[in-house]
């Protein structure tokens, strides 16, 4: 590396704004992070679903709760019906765990909104991606489903608590980054 660029390298560095800058965007990637690292601990505390009813409205399912609920449902439905019955497409299911739309919006409040997002990967088979956005936090679940089950990928919860708890991380990170360019503008 050429002592030009070490120089030029050093007085970013060891300004005051990019300690600034860094520190701020420092909270917001290690708060990601932080999220992640949350949600492999428990991959099914955040999960959420969408499902589609018998009359074609979208009913957004919040908790685990509601969602085995669901699943419970369904299940007990397939017990009572024969094979034939089950792989036939005529069967009316009260739900369904498969979108009719590859992509849409659900109005929940004034500041909060579910938005979903569905990948067909083969006949009768989706990737959904359902996100609860609120005012202060958003919450992701991503998973596979068919006409009648479900099975989870992944949920995460992403909010202001996991920004502030990655805060002194990324200051010290950030003062790191700071010391490295003082260092390197007195050697250069």
């Amino acid at each position: 590396m050429s002592p030009r660029l070490i120089r030029i390298a050093a007085i970013f560095m060891a300004s005051p704004l990019f300690f600034l800058a860094s520190c701020t965007t420092g909270t917001w990637f290690i708060g990601e992070g932080l999220s992640y690292w949350q949600a492999e601990k428990d991959p099914t505390r955040y999960i959420q679903a969408i499902v589609t009813t018998d009359d074609g409205d979208l009913e957004y399912l919040s908790s685990r709760e509601a969602v085995e609920r669901i699943e419970s449902e369904l299940k007990q439905r397939e017990t009572f019906l024969s094979q034939a019955e089950i792989e036939s497409s005529k069967t009316i299911y009260p739900y369904s765990f498969l979108l009719p739309e590859t992509e849409g919006r659900i109005e929940i409040d004034e500041f909060t909104y579910v938005h979903f997002e569905a990948k067909t990967l083969s006949p009768g088979k989706q990737r959904i991606t359902v996100s609860h956005i609120g005012d202060d936090y958003t919450k992701e679940s991503k998973y596979y489903a068919t006409r009648n089950d479900f099975s989870l990928i992944s949920s995460r919860i992403f909010g202001v608590g996991h920004v502030m708890g990655a805060l002194p991380y990324a200051f010290v990170l950030s003062l790191i980054l700071y010391g490295i360019g003082r260092y390197l503008k007195k050697l250069t």
